[in-house]
Formats: structure tokens, C-alpha cells, sequence
């Protein structure tokens, strides 16, 4: 979904309101970000995270960070080398998708939706480390 939004709002940009095709993507991609986050809170990762909303929101914004790094340099690499023009920015865009995609999933996964700590229940005592005895 965050790629189909991306794409969306990435020609909508370039093609209706003249953003050149690396602003553009820059815009496109803050938009499909909060649409992720919402639908991963929503669907994805549903009842996963700790430290309340701001907290996992601003998480989940510094991994995509990185995810837009990864994305952001495959984009601009394939428009720069290929001299793409504005009508075929979906490839340059679904290579930099599939270059962020690892990073964005594995830290949603493991930093902003992290589940909470198991914590012992008070019924249960406290297990003694006997290894060194």
C-alpha cells in the first residue's frame, strides 16, 4: 500500500503540479510514510508496541529514515544514470522500494512495534541461578 501511495502522490506531484522528480519523490514518500504507519498500527502489527503512540510514531518515522536513505539513493542512481523521464518513474521508484523495504520492515518489527517485555507475574517467584554452584 505505501508503494501504491508513494507512486500516487509521486505522479500526481510531478505530472499535475510541475514538483521536478526528485522533490517530488521526497513529498510522496513523507505521505506514504504516515499512511503505513497507520495501517501497521491498524493491521500489521495490531496490539504490538510499547511507549504509547508519539513515542512508536517517532520510531517508526527515524526507521523510515533509513528505509528512505536506502530507497532514495537506488531512485536518484537509476533516474541519473537512465536520464528517466517523469512518465516512467514508477521502475526507478519500485527499485528504491525494494532497496528500503528490508530496512522499513525489520525496524518497524523490531524498534517501533517491538512487543513488550514479558514480565514475570507476581505469583512467581524469582528462579536462583544455580550454574555456578
Amino acid at each position: 500500500m505505501g508503494f501504491v501511495v508513494d507512486a500516487a502522490v509521486l505522479y500526481l506531484l510531478t505530472l499535475e503540479f510541475g514538483f521536478n522528480r526528485f522533490s517530488g519523490q521526497l513529498l510522496a514518500f513523507t505521505v506514504a510514510v504516515g499512511v503505513t504507519w497507520l495501517l501497521n498500527q491498524a493491521w500489521t502489527f495490531k496490539g504490538r508496541g510499547q511507549g504509547g503512540r508519539l513515542k512508536q510514531a517517532a520510531v517508526y518515522v527515524a526507521v523510515q529514515c533509513g528505509g528512505l536513505a536506502a530507497n532514495y539513493v537506488v531512485y536518484a542512481a537509476v533516474i541519473i544514470l537512465f536520464n528517466t523521464p517523469k512518465a516512467w518513474l514508477v521502475g526507478p521508484l519500485a527499485l528504491g522500494a525494494v532497496a528500503g523495504l528490508c530496512v522499513t520492515f525489520l525496524g518497524a518489527k523490531h524498534l517501533a512495534f517491538r512487543p513488550a517485555a514479558a514480565r514475570p507475574s507476581a505469583k512467581q517467584a524469582p528462579v536462583a541461578d544455580t550454574s555456578a554452584l
